[in-house]
């Protein structure tokens, strides 16, 4: 768990409901929401956030069926401002699948179908 969600899922443990962790907070420029910096954006946005379970961050994921290791995967490294405390997952040189990992950069932040819609629309299409 990253240092920024589990300083917020620590912050709920002793509350009235300690399964509910709410959105994060906005951070100063150039950081924003989510690396929204734009105003309407960040209203937007704002509207559409909610409560995660705490469950989302304490039960890993069970993935076990092995043709899912078949599907060719795109990653997207948006390469942004972040939090000092923020630390990526290194992408493998390889997917399960065997063939080499596809990796695209963006110049943005965590949500970039917000930021840079059409360069993740372009992203999708040739992938």
């Amino acid at each position: 768990m990253e240092p920024r969600r589990f300083t917020a899922h620590n912050g709920v443990a002793d509350s009235a409901q300690p399964w509910r962790i709410p959105p994060l907070p906005e951070l100063p420029g150039p950081l924003g929401l989510f690396g929204v910096t734009d105003p309407a954006d960040i209203a937007w946005l704002r509207a559409t956030l909610s409560d995660a379970s705490a469950l989302c961050f304490q039960q890993p994921v069970e993935m076990d069926n092995p043709e899912q290791a078949l599907i060719p995967r795109t990653h997207v490294l948006c390469t942004g401002d972040e939090p000092e405390d923020v630390t990526r997952r290194p992408v493998p040189k390889l997917q399960r699948n065997g063939e080499p990992s596809r990796i695209h950069t963006l110049d943005t932040g965590h949500d970039a179908m917000i930021t840079k819609p059409v360069e993740v629309c372009a992203l999708l299409l040739d992938s």
